[in-house]
């Protein structure tokens, strides 16, 4: 590049010597030419230095522009820039060509072709060029598809895989994941986005599933945390009835203002209404030493006389008030200015009301007022209809859904009177209240909206749990006792032990001891009532069935006279002791059996709702059952195995949800510490089905032939055709239905119940349980204890939209 330079500064100085020879013998003109020419040659070769910077920073398009802008100032066929232009030409050739080539490979093939073309007619003899045009046809050399907008995305989508894989790595996985799919919007099929979204779905998967172990634990705290017996709070209740609890009365609050307020000075003289008002209100709220809040200092007077055209309300107004007074209370001053300007007043829940003595205005005016959304749902808990019966039995069926007021009688709640005329209306979808009414009652009514508005709504959330704790619990020992032959005398055997009311007993020598009939094991505790229900245990039936054959369609469910006991329903054998007198087998078995069962069940329902709305959470399974039978069908004649008898056959089934419903009814009261709650808990369990079935029994007869002795045998078999079960289930429902009130955050007992069955089982038999220190021997003691605490607690708490506690303002 430096031996170009110098051959182009060369050129540059012959030239100039070629035109400056001639120039002194030309005119003017030709002097002028010259000197164009030899700065349109030193401008060439600046542009041609330039063109070859921007060669070297690989910006062709820049070069072959200032390429193509030297020769436009090198005229061809001049002999003094001829070398020049040549440098020129060659420098715009080559640049045209590595310009075009970029431009093929970037999807650029017209813009290509039409560059060569321009670059061979400046340099019609270069063969690279040559070359390169017609390798741009080749299919194979360059994709015919191709074009700039694609390979602008392809840098994109490298340029995105980069900046995803980035923010993969610096953990922030939505970035990630939203780049990735900025790709596919670039290009739908790219399988690197895919991976980098499966990656980020991974890395969020890992991040889910501790999210779920600690969540998990969490639960599992509190699962055992709910167990735990709180401590009572110090924090003592406002006294129900007291000036804490309920509404505030703020009518007795404005009186009391209105005597304990001293004026030390009152001079009106020649005072309008208007003017006086101003100085009551003035003056209520300089000499208010009720409270400190500056807000709530002094009291609100409102004025109104009503229709100003009409001449009482003009005599009114045309009055003037002469006061001059010392040391009296506000309410003296102001019964001596409505003496004086023909006015009475009222104290109302929110301001003194002056009006007209002797006369209201009866004009009905419309007003609408914004209000929140659970306007007409407010103040719904606790209400008790006038013709309520107290004594009347609780309606398990109803729920807790609050009364359905009406605007109309919302307001007349609050004290607002409707005269003919006057009317209400809340649209729920715009939480507008529209009224109609006089205009003394709209200032009240004015104000209350205004008191409500003031609230800032509060989420409440209770929570009820119901703690089942039980606990059975079994301890015996007894003795089994064989008594053998004994000889008495020459000619006497005394023995003992026959079944009686008792049972065979496998594990006994003989398996007929004497205390057969004494209760031990699973026999000491025997369930009654409808626990045997459940358990379906047959009463005693008589012996001698044989298993039926196919008549019934199965075997038997009729027992056979008992065989010994094998059935572990006496307690567990500890020690025996055998021996052989007078040639006979004696035993002496010791039973033992100590039982603990324990079952411990806590469900903590939860719900969130708002004060004055109701609400149900509900963790249940719906449970279907039979509720109507067909009788069965039975044949006149089953013998033979001809007859087909039907059982009892379901037709009308019903359901019943199982598990546990919560609905809850709260209301918080004013000052935002009591939240007076209904709760209405609901457990229902399914303990078993009852079979109010009785087995249908019949004959059948079999015949069986002897083909060897030609002879045939006929049998007749007795026993069970089907056992006609009529199954009704049975079910356990703990409820809980009341009202209470409940300090914030606090846990209060709703109800709960304990229960206790005891059994003592003292078996002996007589004379020999008698016996002093062997009589113990022939008895069975044992006591059964069955013992069951259910409690109910009820938490209660208020949190603010962003779910802060309340109470921890």
């Amino acid at each position: 590049m430096s031996n170009f330079r110098l051959k182009l500064q060369r050129s540059l100085l012959f030239g100039l010597l070629v035109f400056a020879v001639p120039a002194l013998a030309q005119n003017s003109v030709l002097l002028s030419e010259v000197a164009a020419r030899s700065a349109d040659a030193r401008d060439a070769g600046v542009l041609i230095e330039e063109g070859d910077d921007a060669y070297l920073e690989n910006d062709y398009k820049l070069a072959v522009d200032k390429y193509a802008e030297a020769l436009s100032k090198l005229p061809k066929g001049a002999k003094s820039v001829a070398g020049l232009r040549t440098t020129a030409v060659q420098r715009f050739s080559q640049a045209s060509l590595v310009q075009a080539q970029d431009l093929m490979i970037k999807g650029g093939a017209k813009s290509a072709q039409a560059m060569v073309k321009d670059a061979l007619t400046v340099d019609p003899d270069n063969r690279q060029l040559k070359s390169l045009l017609a390798k741009m046809d080749d299919p194979i050399r360059y994709e015919s598809a191709l074009t700039t907008e694609h390979n602008v995305n392809v840098a994109r989508v490298r340029s995105l895989l980069q900046e995803g894989q980035s923010y993969y790595d610096l953990g922030q996985f939505d970035r990630a994941y939203m780049t990735f799919e900025d790709i596919l919007r670039i290009d739908q099929y790219n399988k690197a986005a895919r991976r980098g979204k499966e990656m980020v779905i991974v890395a969020k998967s890992g991040y889910a599933e501790a999210a779920r172990d600690q969540a998990r634990a969490e639960m599992l705290k509190g699962v055992d945390a709910s167990w735990q017996q709180k401590v009572a709070s110090k924090l003592d209740a406002p006294i129900v009835g007291g000036d804490d609890f309920g509404a505030i009365n703020q009518r007795a609050n404005i009186q009391a203002k209105l005597n304990s307020i001293n004026v030390p000075e009152v001079r009106l003289s020649g005072a309008t209404l208007d003017e006086a008002v101003d100085f009551l209100r003035a003056v209520s709220v300089q000499e208010d030493k009720m409270t400190l809040d500056e807000s709530q200092k002094g009291i609100p007077f409102l004025v109104q006389l009503g229709d100003e055209s009409m001449p009482e309300i003009q005599k009114i107004r045309a009055s003037r008030i002469n006061l001059t007074l010392r040391n009296v209370s506000l309410a003296e001053v102001l019964k001596l200015v409505n003496e004086a300007s023909g006015t009475n007043f009222r104290v109302d829940d929110f301001a003194v009301v002056i009006n007209a003595a002797g006369f209201s205005d009866p004009t009905l005016v419309r007003r609408e007022f914004r209000v929140s959304p659970d306007f007409l749902t407010t103040g719904a808990v606790g209400k008790v209809e006038e013709n309520e019966d107290p004594f009347a039995a609780d309606d398990q069926e109803g729920g807790l859904i609050a009364k359905k007021l009406s605007a109309k009688e919302k307001l007349q709640d609050f004290g607002v009177s409707f005269p003919d005329g006057a009317s209400a209306a809340y649209n729920s979808n715009t939480n507008m209240l529209i009224v109609r009414n006089t205009v003394a009652n709209m200032q009240l009514i004015e104000a209350i909206v205004a008191d409500l508005a003031k609230n800032e709504p509060l989420i409440v959330t209770v929570r009820t749990t119901i703690v089942d704790i039980g606990q059975d619990q079994l301890d015996e020992l007894d003795f089994d006792s064989m008594l053998g032959e004994f000889n008495v005398g020459e000619n006497g055997i005394l023995s003992g032990g026959t079944t009686g009311t008792g049972s065979p007993i496998a594990d006994m020598i003989g398996g007929r001891p004497v205390t057969s009939g004494n209760r031990s094991g699973q026999l000491a505790g025997t369930t009654e009532g409808l626990d045997a229900l459940l358990k379906r245990e047959s009463p005693p039936t008589a012996s001698g069935v044989l298993s039926n054959n196919g008549t019934g369609g199965g075997s038997a469910d009729i027992r056979l006279p008992s065989t010994p006991d094998s059935s572990g329903t006496r307690g567990s054998g500890i020690i025996s002791l055998r021996g052989i007198i007078d040639n006979s087998a004696h035993e002496i078995l010791m039973r033992g059996l100590s039982q603990k069962k324990g079952v411990d069940v806590m469900v903590r329902p939860e719900v969130v709702t708002r004060s004055g709305q109701n609400a149900i959470v509900q963790s249940v399974i719906e449970f279907p059952y039979p509720e109507d039978f067909e009788p069965p069908q039975i044949p006149n004649q089953v013998a033979g195995g001809g007859g087909i008898v039907t059982p009892a056959t379901p037709t009308n089934f019903t359901s019943r949800n199982l598990g546990v419903t919560l609905e809850v009814l709260p209301q918080v009261g004013p000052d935002r510490k009591i939240i007076e709650v209904s709760v209405n808990p609901v457990v229902t369990d399914f303990e078993g089905f009852v079979n109010y079935g009785t087995p249908i029994v019949g004959s059948s007869n079999t015949a069986s032939i002897n083909f060897v002795n030609q002879t045939v045998a006929t049998q007749s078999v007795f026993g069970e055709i089907t056992a006609n079960a009529i199954l009704k289930p049975l079910f356990r429902t703990t409820r809980g239905n009341t009202s209470v009130r409940v300090v914030d955050g606090q846990t209060v007992v709703m109800g709960g119940l304990i229960k206790e069955i005891r059994k003592e089982i003292h078996d002996k038999i007589p004379i020999l349980g008698e016996l002093p220190f062997v009589g113990r021997i022939f008895q069975s003691n044992g006591i059964s204890v069955e013992k069951r605490a259910v409690i109910i607690f009820v938490n209660v708490e208020l949190t603010d939209p962003a779910g802060k506690p309340y109470r921890d303002r």
